[in-house]
């Protein structure tokens, strides 16, 4: 398993999609599968895809700055995010794109934002109706 120190060192600090997307990948790329007991309720899938993030309200309004983050992994019921900054927000609302095909807006509960490395983990469940 790769610790941070040794991951490939960088002179500069990755403000970018792209040095995001390399970050995750070089975390990942040798991750091996946990056969502990899985507390979580549902299955998480690692992913990395670039996605954007706005800060909103409890409805769904904007109310911040637009901003790039990358996924770390996924489930039905929620996500983990790369990002530069820390997110003081509670709720996003996070934007992807995919190859031919439309995109799509899901809103997001931010239930936890910690240091990983150089960037920030910002971690949270779905939500499927601005009432939840």
């Amino acid at each position: 398993m790769k610790t941070l120190s040794s991951l490939k060192p960088t002179s500069q600090v990755l403000d970018s999609v792209k040095g995001l997307e390399e970050f995750v990948q070089q975390l990942t790329a040798d991750t091996r599968h946990f056969d502990g007991a899985e507390r979580r309720a549902e299955r998480r899938f690692p992913i990395c895809i670039a996605c954007a993030a706005t800060p909103c309200d409890a409805a769904g309004n904007p109310r911040g700055s637009r901003f790039a983050a990358v996924t770390r992994d996924i489930s039905l019921s929620g996500i983990s995010l790369l990002c530069t900054a820390e997110i003081a927000d509670r709720q996003l609302l996070l934007e992807f794109e995919g190859p031919g095909r439309d995109g799509f807006q899901i809103a997001m509960e931010v239930l936890r934002c910690r240091p990983l490395g150089p960037f920030w983990e910002v971690g949270g469940r779905f939500r499927t109706d601005a009432g939840e």
